[in-house]
């Protein structure tokens, strides 16, 4: 069992050491195979910004962790004395409404603290490494525009906007 556990928490830190590693290989690697016309991007990205992004993350989660444990004990303990004296039934039904609040409002704020932390970071860090080669030719731009059909393509279709 020992083993087990051992093998367990060292499985989980290689992912946590490695998974912002290939993140950053992977960022970078898109965003410098980015190419418009004779325009090209070149990313700079560092691990250690992907770092700081992921180690923002993890404080805020414990934060919310700590609070929401504050709160549920709390809630707990009120819901107990509330109904202590009432039918099974009804405190079954009030504690299991109370656990769903609790878990979706939880839920909802980790996936917060993700899409503040780690979507918007990663992209403001790729946003501030990037290197725009030949932007003198985007002088010589021209808007032509084409009829579209209405199942989308090009852009629109790529952002996933409209179509069917």
């Amino acid at each position: 069992m020992v083993f087990a556990g051992l093998t367990g928490i060292w499985l989980i830190l290689c992912l946590a050491i490695l998974y912002p590693v290939f993140q950053t290989v992977v960022l970078r690697w898109w965003v410098s195979g980015l190419r418009f016309g004779e325009v090209g991007l070149q990313s700079r990205l560092r691990l250690s910004q992907v770092f700081a992004v992921y180690a923002r993350f993890v404080g805020y989660a414990a934060l919310l962790s700590l609070v929401a444990v504050i709160i549920v004990l709390g809630g707990a303990f009120a819901l107990q004395s509330i109904t202590a004296g009432r039918d099974s039934l009804v405190g079954e039904t009030v504690n299991t409404l109370a656990a769903l609040v609790a878990y979706v409002a939880i839920a909802l704020g980790y996936s917060a603290i993700y899409q503040a932390t780690v979507k918007l970071g990663l992209w403001r860090s790729v946003i501030e490494s990037l290197d725009v080669q030949r932007l003198d030719t985007l002088d010589k731009v021209k808007g032509a525009g084409e009829a579209a059909s209405p199942f989308g393509e090009g852009l629109a279709d790529a952002l996933n906007v409209g179509g069917l």
